[in-house]
């Protein structure tokens, strides 16, 4: 199991790395960098690092991002 998630995990910094750079290059702006970050990390990593895998990481990730959005627009007032 450790040598699954260090695998993925692998593969999804060297792909933030890489899109970083490329992001740099082209000069997109900081919003626009992070909304395309996460649907390009997800897309590159299940093309590396196993379907199966990424994509039960990238649930959750999902979920806690999702989570977070619902806590910032509702939250407790």
């Amino acid at each position: 199991m450790n040598e699954i998630v260090g695998s993925v995990i692998l593969t999804i910094l060297i792909f933030a790395i890489l899109y970083f750079i490329v992001a740099s290059k082209l000069k997109l702006g900081f919003e626009t960098t992070i909304v395309f970050l996460f649907p390009t990390i997800v897309i590159l990593s299940l093309a590396i690092g196993g379907f199966s895998i990424v994509y039960a990481f990238a649930t959750i990730t999902v979920a806690i991002l999702i989570g977070f959005a619902f806590q910032r627009l509702i939250g407790n007032r």
